[in-house]
């Protein structure tokens, strides 16, 4: 090549990447959510750009329509209140964004209603941080949503039988097609007896559970902990490379200050009856310290291939 086609084809790269550099800088423009509690009306890019702590009585915010992105850029939202409310709050919406939001202290850190079948969906739960919930850090029920690279951890327990990490659900057993990945659920160690569960799975049909981390989950007295549990009427789903792990010993600093000697009893289990039309797969899990690390298909449970037990 000519000295001169060298600097022809330098130049055209430099402006190839030029033109690609601004389109991928390219940021949206957003509402800034300035005060709380808020309720979110129109379609759009909403954001905050501060922490807020102060007592709420309703849910910190409330999205009321379609196509929205709510991108908290990892500022805290903090209740000091004692209302059991959620911190984000959004039923039968559609292509709805929950991402970069800390939530601590609320009975239900992210909630995701359905009250008729297909109403929520396309809806996606990521990069969050939820501390210190009462009844469950990310509950969310609907089809076709995905809850994926969230940090859950010290949840205290509410007014149920048990605290949960992650719960997902359906209206009327209708619910397909959601995705539970890249999750990390940990020091669970609740101020109430209540049981513990990492990721419960009710009422859905062909959900996709991969590449999650659920580990110190502390039972207290007379309780157990569950690290991944498929209702009777979860069919069809796969859980796929999750790391799930019992502890030994109590939690650091006396966690909620309970006595930890309940039992770490499934690290996976599926209760749904199997058939020639439903089988539920465990491929390429870690599980360990669990009295049941995975329970295998027989009558319930799954079919069990490649996972490293211990």
């Amino acid at each position: 090549m000519s000295f001169q086609r060298l600097l022809l084809a330098c130049a055209l790269l430099v402006v190839s990447l030029l033109h690609g550099g601004a389109a991928s800088a390219e940021t949206l423009t957003c509402t800034d959510i300035t005060t709380l509690p808020y309720t979110i009306s129109a379609a759009g890019n909403y954001c905050l750009n501060k922490d807020f702590t102060q007592a709420f009585t309703g849910s910190a915010i409330t999205i009321n329509t379609n196509q929205v992105v709510l991108d908290c850029n990892d500022h805290f939202i903090n209740q000091t209140g004692t209302a059991a409310v959620s911190g984000i709050f959004h039923g039968n919406r559609t292509n709805v964004t929950v991402r970069n939001c800390g939530v601590i202290n609320f009975t239900r850190g992210i909630t995701i209603v359905e009250t008729a079948v297909g109403a929520s969906r396309n809806n996606r739960v990521e990069h969050n941080d939820v501390r210190k919930s009462k009844i469950a850090g990310i509950q969310v029920a609907g089809s076709a949503n995905v809850i994926e690279n969230n940090r859950i951890s010290d949840n205290q327990g509410g007014s149920l039988s048990y605290t949960y990490g992650i719960l997902l659900s359906s209206y009327n057993d209708q619910g397909v097609g959601n995705v539970i990945r890249n999750n990390v659920i940990t020091n669970i160690a609740p101020s109430l007896s209540v049981r513990v569960a990492g990721i419960y799975l009710l009422d859905v049909q062909n959900t996709a559970v991969r590449d999650n981390i659920i580990s110190a989950l502390f039972p207290p007295r007379d309780l157990g902990a569950y690290g991944l549990v498929g209702s009777t009427t979860v069919l069809g789903t796969a859980a796929i490379s999750n790391t799930i792990l019992s502890p030994t010993g109590g939690p650091p600093a006396g966690g909620g200050g309970l006595t930890y000697d309940g039992a770490s009893y499934d690290g996976i289990r599926f209760d749904a009856t199997t058939s020639t039309s439903n089988h539920n797969v465990c491929r390429s899990n870690t599980v360990g310290h669990f009295i049941s690390d995975i329970t295998v298909e027989s009558t319930v449970g799954c079919v069990s291939d490649s996972n490293t037990t211990f």
